[in-house]
């Protein structure tokens, strides 16, 4: 008995280690310890989700698979299982499957933010922004502590020109506790996009005294939200697209209301 609950208690520590270097992106040292857990229990159910989400992460379709269906093999009432299994069929173009395996999930965990969001991601791919939205926003509502969420949210809204709404969404998520720093220069990215759509239109040329200093302050918040982004992860995607971006609208707020 002694041996077992020692045995329990290292697989504990060396599941939070792993758990920590996969959030950070260290999927290295995040295998190494799922690894030796499994080494010790072949069957230990975060481990083998761990290992497939890493290998989901890790774009290894075939290894994440394997791994969440033994997952789902030992842990048949564990959601997590089916989750893993979903975003591969999510990233494999399977969305019916994916849709199917969420659904199943989202019986064993009816109010669980991630499989909403998830299911969100599933109708937003096929275009539907409108259902995505509403599947976004009971992920926000499950979770309204956790600003990972509110991304996605946040697109749905720009893909169905809810601006204003989107930056209200952003800035309410970068204010929550994040645990990826991936989501936090993401949703940066995201507000920059918010602020430079939001000008659009906006610049009047008989009135540039009255509406170009506004335009151009937005321009310049999207600007420093890029380089807080920067700072956070170098490769953010999109960062440099968006940096183009904010420059060809500038170019165009001055080239309509030139200065002096």
């Amino acid at each position: 008995m002694i041996v077992m609950l020692l045995l329990a208690c290292g697989n504990g520590h060396r599941i939070e280690k792993a758990d920590e270097a996969l959030r950070a992106g260290d999927l290295t040292t995040a295998e190494s310890y799922y690894r030796e857990v499994l080494d010790r229990d072949p069957d230990q159910v975060d481990a083998l989700y761990g290992l497939g989400w890493l290998y989901h992460l890790g774009q290894d379709p075939d290894r994440a698979r394997e791994y969440f269906k033994r997952c789902n093999r030992v842990a048949a009432a564990d959601w997590r299982c089916l989750r893993g299994l979903g975003s591969v069929a999510r990233a494999e173009g399977n969305r019916g499957l994916a849709r199917q395996n969420y659904e199943a999930a989202l019986e064993l965990a009816p109010n669980e933010p991630r499989l909403l969001d998830s299911l969100g991601l599933v109708y937003a791919e096929s275009g539907d922004h409108n259902t995505a939205l509403v599947w976004f926003e009971k992920a926000v509502a499950a979770d309204p502590a956790s600003g990972e969420y509110g991304f996605n949210k946040a697109e749905a809204q720009l893909r169905l020109g809810q601006n204003e709404d989107a930056l209200v969404t952003i800035d309410h998520a970068l204010e929550q506790d994040i645990d990826e720093v991936r989501f936090r220069a993401q949703l940066l990215v995201l507000r920059s996009r918010a602020l430079v759509v939001s000008t659009s239109g906006r610049v009047d040329s008989d009135d540039c005294a009255g509406t170009s200093p506004p335009v151009l302050e937005w321009l310049a918040q999207a600007e420093r939200a890029l380089d807080q982004a920067e700072a956070l992860q170098e490769d953010v995607p999109w960062l440099h697209s968006e940096r183009q971006r904010v420059h060809r609208r500038r170019a165009v707020v001055t080239e309509t209301c030139p200065s002096g």
